[in-house]
């Protein structure tokens, strides 16, 4: 029974989509409402304006595989006004000035596996790790012979003495 019943549904909905199908076939020849899904464009003259027809040109400055020689194309040269502006006038950057850094050496914990170097900052002596910062510097690495800072985006060594 329920076999026969979807069979019945859905010979319902196929007469329906055919009967949709065939009144727009009719109602084209027809000639009747052109706007609503017919498939044509209104003509000029029920619109009331002029349609502007979109143009294009290929230029097929490629070789003919056919033919084995190259197409010739006449190409327009047309001048570009070009904008030359006066460049800027971009007051200097200054320098930055790394303070007097000395390096007085390495020290290394056995237990914790940390380093730490002996340094000399503008006159004050300190001790730095990896990853430290002193005013505007910051301890990027630390070795035995040198370490190195960094100041904004400029990167310096300092070897011990």
């Amino acid at each position: 029974m329920q076999n026969r019943a979807g069979t019945i549904f859905l010979f319902v909905v196929v007469l329906a989509i055919w009967g949709i199908i065939a009144f727009k076939i009719y109602d084209y020849i027809k000639g009747g409402n052109a706007e609503a899904g017919s498939g044509r464009l209104p003509d000029k003259s029920e619109q009331g304006e002029t349609f502007i027809v979109d143009s294009f040109a290929l230029l097929p400055d490629y070789r003919d595989p056919f033919l084995g020689y190259e197409n010739p194309v006449k190409r327009k040269i047309v001048p570009v006004p070009v904008n030359i502006h006066k460049p800027l006038d971009v007051p200097p950057v200054k320098a930055m000035q790394w303070p007097p850094v000395l390096y007085k050496g390495l020290v290394y914990n056995e237990d914790t596996k940390t380093k730490a170097g002996l340094v000399n900052i503008s006159g004050k002596s300190k001790m730095v790790s990896e990853g430290d910062t002193f005013k505007l510097l910051v301890v990027v690495s630390v070795t035995r012979d040198s370490i190195l800072l960094k100041m904004q985006k400029n990167k310096r060594a300092f070897y011990k003495k």
